[in-house]
């Protein structure tokens, strides 16, 4: 027996009574830290409650979650020489052509260039909205998908527009012979 649905619906009966659950990674005094790739020298900052679970080391793929999966960031970084669609192939392998919101914008970081595409899909809990932003440089490639459960958007948006905010990528580009320092930390 599935109690997704069961589970939604007392939440979403809590959050219309105001008596929704604290999010832990919502509270402002938690402190953050600085997620920092040795791939294209990129960071970021995030709330610590979040729990990584790694994906892959070649190329480097991991995904910090919060508590119940309310929010998620997925981080892809690599030096795959991939052809000429690879930001808008990366963008349909995250999210589907019905959960796109607006239109893929350009953007600019540091000595990335790419694509950033705004999201809203369904899973078990609910709405997830979100972003997925692409970044290609000469050499590396990084991929970010940072998402929360719309239910929870007055305490989870912005913790969303905080880690979305911080993205950096320097303009050195580190050869990637640092991937294998980045995914031996733990």
């Amino acid at each position: 027996m599935r109690l997704y649905p069961l589970t939604a619906l007392l939440t979403c009966c809590l959050v219309f009574a105001g008596c929704a659950p604290e999010i832990e990674i919502a509270n402002p005094d938690l402190p953050w830290r600085t997620e920092s790739l040795a791939i294209g020298n990129a960071s970021f900052e995030y709330p610590t409650g979040l729990i990584r679970y790694e994906k892959s080391k070649s190329p480097l793929a991991y995904q910090l979650l919060g508590e119940n999966d309310r929010f998620g960031i997925l981080v892809v970084a690599g030096d795959e020489q991939i052809g000429g669609g690879y930001a808008s192939d990366m963008i349909d392998s995250c999210i589907d052509s019905q959960s796109r919101v607006g239109e893929m914008r350009p953007i600019q970081i540091g000595a990335y260039s790419g694509v950033q595409q705004d999201h809203r899909s369904r899973d078990n809990f609910g709405y997830r909205v979100g972003t997925v932003i692409v970044l290609e440089s000469d050499s590396n490639r990084l991929v970010f998908d940072i998402s929360y459960l719309e239910l929870f958007e007055d305490q989870l948006r912005p913790v969303y527009e905080r880690v979305v905010g911080s993205l950096s990528c320097d303009e050195q580009v580190e050869p990637i012979e640092a991937l294998a320092a980045n995914a031996a930390r733990p």
